[in-house]
């Protein structure tokens, strides 16, 4: 199991802030936290910021809904924007996908000398969906084309 965890919002605060113990502090896992004796996280439950959350959430639905049967969704019972593919689902994944698909919520792994160059990160995990597109053979992944309002 996966010490910490990073996304790019996260890289990117840490840049902004310039502050190590930031990225350590909020990429740990729970377990990590105590280990290292990390103070717990005082989540801000204001409206603001639920109302935030929601509109990105709002957002991945369209976005979901706009691929349609391209979109690649981790199965589960919980809300959509919740599932994740492991690391290993999603190799497999991008192995087999197709032209056009999406995998949602994918995992990755960077590769050990990554870690060694970047510490104390393990999983890079979640990036947006990627469609896949075929070019001479080659696989590439592709931002989606979708427009840029609300629903």
């Amino acid at each position: 199991m996966a010490r910490f965890r990073v996304s790019p919002s996260r890289l990117a605060r840490f840049y902004f802030h310039e502050c190590e113990r930031y990225l350590r502090y909020s990429t740990a896992t729970k377990e990590q936290r105590k280990l290292d004796d990390i103070p717990p996280i005082e989540l801000d439950h204001t409206l603001v910021t639920k109302a935030i959350l929601e509109s990105g959430y709002e957002w991945e639905r369209v976005v979901l809904e706009h691929l349609g049967d391209r979109a690649v969704v981790a199965e589960g019972d919980g809300e959509v924007t919740e599932r994740r593919h492991s690391a290993d689902e999603t190799l497999s994944l991008l192995a087999h996908a197709t032209d056009g698909e999406a995998i949602y919520q994918p995992t990755l792994r960077a590769p050990v000398s990554f870690y060694e160059a970047y510490p104390p990160t393990r999983d890079v995990p979640h990036p947006p969906a990627r469609p896949v597109a075929r070019d001479a053979g080659r696989r590439s992944f592709l931002a989606p084309e979708l427009p840029l309002r609300m629903v």
